[in-house]
């Protein structure tokens, strides 16, 4: 589709998904300086988003409308995407920027000229390796608090099926690397791109041991987790760079349980989280406990 686009600005949609009908032409207003923002031929415009479950919408990511240069983008944009979810990383910004690619409008210039395309390691992080490359490279972009897109959630989508992927720790060290080097190349400060790195390892070790546990074998399975905590150096992660703020149970569970400093037990208790958070979701997504 990047290839074959000719226009001005590229966006991408799910086949589930629903924009609002205002969507994009209030993002080609916000990006030629005619709205609010005062940016002509922004690089990149992502839109507040939310959430479509059994025909009822709610809020996502809400965003603020706001215009960003070359150096905002860097100082505030891009921090606000890769410490998402976390403490004390010396932020000075007051927003989350998540990894979904659908929100955005993005100049088709931007992605020929630096030659951004969808990569994978895993087998979901196209949107994550896109965005953060985005935001290394747009010299302008703006933010808008309207709601221009609605994510469609269904469980027997794709994304919600698990799958067994072999090698799943190696990968994620080999996407840790890549982006780490994207940084880099993108003059972004070694001290940032180090804190980045362990949040990334940190946090996807929850994806590791889910991944993991569909092994048939547990021995097997906990000998690959064994072996991604060492080589990740999971253990050795500073604290100070891994506090999660309060809204995210899946990292202040896994931070709890990496201060005990036991691989059986971080395992264990990993996968036990992880099956109450499934069963609690089943029962609030069809209603049957509100139901009785």
């Amino acid at each position: 589709g990047i290839e074959a686009a000719c226009g001005d600005y590229i966006c991408f949609v799910d086949q589930d998904d629903v924009p609002s009908e205002e969507m994009y032409e209030f993002g080609l207003l916000a990006a030629s300086g005619l709205s609010y923002a005062d940016s002509i031929g922004a690089d990149v415009v992502l839109f507040s988003t939310g959430r479509l479950i059994n025909g009822k919408k709610s809020d996502y990511e809400v965003l603020r409308d706001c215009v960003y240069d070359e150096e905002t983008v860097r100082t505030e944009l891009l921090p606000a995407f890769l410490y998402r979810g976390y403490e004390k990383s010396d932020r000075n910004y007051d927003i989350a920027v998540t990894a979904s690619i659908w929100k955005c409008m993005i100049r088709r210039g931007l992605l020929v000229d630096k030659n951004i395309r969808f990569k994978r390691f895993i087998s979901y992080e196209d949107d994550y390796i896109m965005m953060l490359e985005l935001l290394c490279n747009a010299k302008s972009a703006v933010t808008s608090s309207h709601r221009g897109y609605y994510w469609a959630i269904n469980e027997l989508s794709e994304s919600h099926s698990l799958k067994y992927i072999d090698a799943y720790g190696d990968k994620l060290m080999n996407l840790d690397e890549y982006l780490s080097g994207a940084l880099k190349s993108a003059a972004v400060d070694d001290e940032m791109i180090r804190i980045f790195s362990e949040q990334l390892r940190f946090e996807k070790t929850i994806d590791v041991i889910a991944n993991e546990s569909i092994l048939k074998s547990r021995d097997e399975a906990e000998d690959n987790v064994k072996a991604y905590l060492s080589s990740s150096g999971f253990f050795d992660i500073e604290n100070e760079h891994i506090m999660p703020l309060p809204g995210y149970r899946r990292l202040k569970m896994l931070y709890k349980l990496k201060n005990k400093g036991d691989a059986r037990r971080l395992t264990v208790g990993v996968r036990r989280f992880l099956r109450l958070e499934r069963f609690l979701h089943n029962i609030s997504w069809t209603g049957r406990l509100l139901k009785k």
